[in-house]
């Protein structure tokens, strides 16, 4: 019996032994990975790592286009084949540099040989190095300058106002004005002017200054804003004949920029603005108007534009003299840097989400195995390259969209991560795959429960038969005829369980 048992429970260990293995085979697919640093700084050396295992491969990397590693048998350890390589490139300018790794490898499963092909990009972004800024004159003195003793020290003088040069007539409009030295009441007075005089206005205070710069016949001074016009008084009042008062209203009705808009809209309260224009800008058509008829208006720095910040001022002098400044701070954009002008994919809506100065994407589809992709670059020079747009395989893809100048001087790179989803078709398939797989386990697993059966009646079977033999053995040893006291004993006590009627009883 032990013998019989044993070769069962032997048998039922090989099935599940050999299962285990065949679904151990199954799960275990090889792999090949691509790792590259996400950025460096230029002059390092980047090194871009290549790992996994498989059977067989033919792989080939590349770095800008350049390929730098190119084997079908990196490495063998042992009796099973891995793949533990590594290349280096050097970042020698900003931007950006993309790696592919193309090619395939093998391995078997099922008794049957996969085939997996490999085309896999990363991209490491190139960042310029940082330059301290040399030490101002100031900062590389050791020795402070010497100060002269407290007593000899004077007050520092107040900072002058802001001043917008100009050079234009005015006159006098008070009955006595004085001509002062400095830019406060407090300074000392050059002249006093009477009404109409005639000088030169040589700067206008911006902002909240109210004073004018002024030149009186070959003196340099200061007045009052609110005491000059660019009108000439017809003739000076008189106690009988007093002064027309005039208006000083020196607010803009509108101002308007051609071809642009400015930033706030525009409102007559609101003195400051911005705005941008692009490279190829060079003057600025502006139309402003004031709400005062008598009010003048004049524009200034709307021409020769020069890359980067530039101010536009339009000042508005009311009738009564009173200033008012606009200003437009117009930022010329640089030259327009190499990249895409568009982007389109069909079946998708990448066309609505693209913008050139963002290089990453991500876009699903289903069934397709080749995207038509249509990219047309911000030059005409330009060339456009586009990597892994064919063979699209189910999960995730890397398409990789090289902008490159006529001179192959400077490439921009756009990444586009392409999901396909799984498709009904391949979903029914797979669900085939998994039915069939599901009635041979459960199949398999019958015939295991059947066999654990049969040895477990089998064993209980055979282990009543041993009992009965034991039985029989002990059956035979009995004596052949019971002592006579042990029979009377027998018969007494049926009789005493008969009640006394037992005849045979009273025989005996």
């Amino acid at each position: 019996m032990n013998k019989k048992v044993k070769i069962l429970a032997c048998l039922l260990m090989i099935i599940i032994m050999t299962l285990a293995f065949s679904y151990h085979k199954e799960v275990c697919a090889a792999s090949v990975v691509l790792s590259v640093p996400d950025s460096v700084t230029v002059g390092d050396t980047i090194t871009a790592k290549i790992t996994g295992s498989a059977e067989q491969w033919n792989l080939t990397l590349s770095a800008n286009e350049t390929v730098i590693a190119k084997d079908d048998n990196l490495t063998n350890e042992g009796s099973e084949k891995s793949i533990n390589a590594s290349a280096t490139y050097e970042a020698k300018t900003e931007g950006t540099i993309t790696f592919t790794l193309i090619g395939s490898y093998a391995y078997t499963s099922d008794n049957t040989v996969v085939t997996k092909k490999v085309n896999e990009t990363k991209t490491v972004e190139v960042k310029a190095k940082e330059v301290k800024p040399e030490p101002s004159v100031d900062e590389q003195k050791t020795d402070p300058e010497p100060q002269p003793p407290v007593d000899e020290q004077k007050p520092d003088p107040e900072p002058e106002p802001t001043f917008q040069e100009v050079n234009e007539t005015v006159y006098i409009t008070g009955t006595e004005v004085n001509l002062r030295a400095s830019y406060t009441t407090a300074s000392q007075i050059l002249k006093t002017l009477s009404y109409g005089t005639e000088l030169t206005r040589i700067g206008i205070g911006i902002g909240n200054n109210e004073w004018s710069k002024v030149n009186y016949q070959g003196t340099i001074g200061y007045i009052s804003s609110k005491y000059l016009t660019t009108t000439k008084p017809e003739e000076k009042p008189t106690e009988e004949q007093p002064q027309e008062e005039k208006s000083n209203n020196a607010n803009l009705k509108s101002l308007v920029v051609e071809n642009h808009d400015i930033i706030p809209s525009f409102s007559s309260s609101t003195t400051s603005y911005t705005m941008q224009v692009k490279n190829d800008v060079t003057e600025l058509n502006i139309r402003a108007e004031a709400e005062d008829a008598k009010a003048r208006v004049s524009i200034k720095g709307e021409k020769d534009l020069k890359e980067g910040e530039n101010i536009v001022t339009i000042s508005v002098s009311a009738e009564d003299g009173t200033i008012k400044i606009y200003e437009i701070k117009v930022t010329k954009l640089p030259e327009t840097t190499l990249g895409l002008q568009s982007l389109n994919i069909e079946g998708t809506d990448i066309e609505n989400e693209f913008q050139p100065d963002i290089y990453e994407y991500e876009i699903h589809f289903r069934e397709l195995t080749k995207l038509n992709i249509e990219a047309i670059a911000n030059e005409e020079t330009a060339k456009v390259e586009i990597i892994g747009n064919e063979d699209l395989e189910e999960g995730e893809n890397i398409i990789t969209i090289i902008v490159s100048s006529e001179d192959e001087s400077e490439k921009v790179t756009y990444q586009i991560k392409a999901k396909k989803l799984v498709s009904n078709t391949t979903k029914q398939e797979e669900n085939k795959n998994i039915d069939s797989r599901i009635y041979l386990y459960i199949g398999i697993g019958g015939i295991l429960l059947i066999a654990l059966i049969i040895v477990i009646v089998y064993t209980i079977k055979h282990r009543k038969q041993e009992v009965y033999e034991e039985d029989d053995d002990d059956f035979d040893e009995l004596p052949g005829e019971l002592p006579e006291r042990q029979q009377d004993k027998y018969f007494s006590d049926e009789q005493d369980n008969d009640g006394g009627n037992n005849k045979r009883g009273k025989h005996f």
